[in-house]
């Protein structure tokens, strides 16, 4: 069979060298965009393969793509925190208004159970704040012990020097 004059073959008849040549060509007359790339938030982005190296910045038109899809947090997998109390305003009221000692301590604890929340750290500011609470409470019960004793002294030495001077 002849061939016209003029008339070539197809580009899907040419020599695997080529289209191979081609191809190359193509690629080299677009080099790779290394500017910063938008992002665009929940869509993928497709890198293409081309001889063992990722190559962003071309779309998948030949050869293998991937698709690359950054996995997005739904709200049934967010733990909700419960943020630990500093008892802070009781603290101070134990230091002031019952026994100062263990007020102080619960002062001292109750500042790092606020530093731990401002560091994320839940399990020291937990350990913390069991911490303050009980000092506050017990500032609060050995407070009262101490004032009904000091009460019953004082009441004591009281019925004391008024028998004492005859008045019974």
């Amino acid at each position: 069979m002849m061939e016209k004059a003029g008339h070539e073959n197809p580009p899907s008849e040419q020599p695997g060298s080529q289209q191979q040549q081609q191809q190359q060509q193509q690629q080299q007359q677009s080099p790779p965009s290394y500017t910063q790339q938008p992002l665009n938030v929940g869509q993928p982005q497709v890198y293409q393969q081309h001889g063992g190296y990722v190559q962003q910045g071309y779309g998948a038109t030949s050869g293998q793509g991937v698709v690359l899809v950054q996995p997005q947090p739904t709200a049934l997998y967010v733990p909700i925190v419960h943020q630990p109390s500093d008892y802070m305003v009781p603290s101070i009221f134990a230091c002031l208004c019952c026994f100062w000692p263990t007020g102080i301590a619960a002062i001292y604890f109750s500042m790092e159970t606020r530093t731990a929340i401002a560091n994320g750290d839940m399990t020291k500011a937990n350990r913390y704040s069991e911490y303050t609470r009980n000092l506050m409470i017990g500032s609060v019960v050995l407070g009262l012990v101490w004032i009904i004793i000091t009460i019953a002294v004082v009441a004591t030495n009281a019925a004391r020097a008024v028998c004492y001077y005859g008045h019974c």
